[in-house]
């Protein structure tokens, strides 16, 4: 559970917790709790089962608000963030661009792009460790996903201007009890952006490869490579498996219709912030990334690991078209 108390009354969770737990601790320490005045519920679980998700994502928004009011805090405003997925997304092709008068109609996000560990529906982790075994075996980046996921409309946002909007819609009165959708201001195709990556990394494209990044991934022939990776290049230690979300990456990457927004309600909101070019975002989070010895800085170091990597004997090979390598 990671939970922020800030001298200015704001309560911000951001990683899931036991829904009877952070009731329990507010009643427990009920003088902790009284100068709280926003909440910030940014918790999600994934079990890949609908129906559960429900009851344990809702558990935990119910429990939280409830624990909050019984600790005696003085709660003025609470800020749910819903995202994209409330317009059916996961469900089959939707309409665009949606609008929060749908009837499948907080801030409603499609992918949210920051540098973290393991959130769930951020890519840009998902997306730079994929770049970073294919380079270490001596592979192109090859797009992972459908053609139609290929040539879709999206758009995306940046989690820094997600963060700002959050805050101007907690303080303005004008959006109290109200939805907004939320991007960066433009839209991308992933065939005009995913060269932009790929030379970033220092690394040729390919045809795409319909491959399921879930199994791909989850093979031990990329744990041993991604221990040898960070001891190669100093990153900080982290489970292979602590660090990106690949079912939704297979989820963004196989998208059944454009996803997009129209985002002029929160423009009339007074919130005029979107106005981020998402290429040059997601460059300069894989550099952020590099900083914090998340991924190898390639713009710094001579060279990968020198070679595909070969898996021995009977089993999935590291990645398709890399059959013959070896681990050394």
């Amino acid at each position: 559970m990671r939970v922020t108390c800030t001298r200015t009354g704001a309560l911000v969770l951001t990683t899931a917790y036991e829904p009877h737990m952070l009731k329990s601790h507010c009643l427990l320490t009920p003088g902790v709790w009284h100068a709280v005045t926003h909440l910030y519920q940014n918790a999600f679980v994934f079990s890949g089962d609908d129906v559960k998700d429900i009851e344990i994502n809702f558990g935990m928004h119910k429990n939280i608000i409830e624990g909050l009011e019984a600790a005696g805090s003085n709660l003025q405003h609470v800020y749910f963030n819903s995202g994209g997925k409330w317009y059916g997304q996961a469900v089959g092709p939707i309409k665009t661009p949606c609008h929060e008068s749908d009837p499948r109609s907080s801030l409603r996000p499609n992918p949210v792009a920051g540098v973290s560990r393991g959130s769930y529906m951020n890519i840009t982790t998902s997306v730079a460790l994929y770049a970073v075994i294919c380079k270490e075996l001596g592979l192109p980046l090859r797009f992972p996903g459908s053609d139609f996921a290929w040539n879709a409309v999206n758009d995306v946002t940046d989690v820094d201007l997600l963060s700002d909007a959050t805050i101007h819609l907690s303080t303005h009165k004008a959006c109290e009890n109200q939805a907004y959708n939320i991007n960066n201001g433009d839209l991308f195709r992933w065939k005009e952006l995913w060269p932009k990556i790929a030379q970033y990394f220092g690394m040729e494209t390919g045809p795409n490869l319909h491959i399921e990044l879930v199994s791909m991934m989850g093979t031990p022939d990329k744990k041993q490579l991604w221990d040898k990776i960070v001891k190669k290049y100093g990153l900080i230690s982290a489970g292979w498996d602590e660090l990106a979300t690949w079912p939704f990456a297979d989820f963004v990457f196989n998208q059944p219709s454009d996803w997009f927004q129209n985002c002029n309600k929160l423009k009339q909101a007074g919130f005029h912030g979107m106005l981020v070019d998402t290429d040059k975002m997601y460059i300069r989070l894989f550099k952020e990334m590099a900083e914090k010895k998340m991924i190898p800085d390639y713009a710094a170091q001579a060279k990968p690991l020198g070679g595909p990597v070969k898996v021995e004997g009977r089993g999935t090979p590291a990645m398709p078209g890399a059959e013959s390598a070896s681990i050394e």
